[in-house]
């Protein structure tokens, strides 16, 4: 089990790692999503990433439901990229 300072530096790693990520995607339905924080298990097992959208409130909803569905089809390489970003045994 690692502790509390190792675990918030590989969370915070892996955000940043995310953030650039996505940043970087081509897909437009991300252009307005931003990754605001990544909470991970203390063994380093698991690692959730919170997202949000930064637009007017009218179109906040419709918004939200196209990051969300682009973050879900670019998952899979977004979890290669920070495997292979942060080389960690899990």
């Amino acid at each position: 089990m690692a502790n509390k300072r190792r675990v918030f530096r590989v969370a915070e790693r892996i955000r940043d790692v995310l953030a650039v990520e996505v940043l970087k995607l081509s897909d437009p339905r991300l252009e307005l999503g931003t990754i605001t924080s990544v909470m991970v298990t203390p063994e380093l097992r698991l690692a959730k990433a919170y997202w949000g959208v930064s637009c007017v409130p009218e179109a906040r909803e419709i918004r939200r439901i196209e990051v969300q569905e682009g973050l879900f089809a670019t998952a899979p390489y977004l979890k290669r990229v920070v495997g292979q970003e942060l080389n960690l045994k899990f």
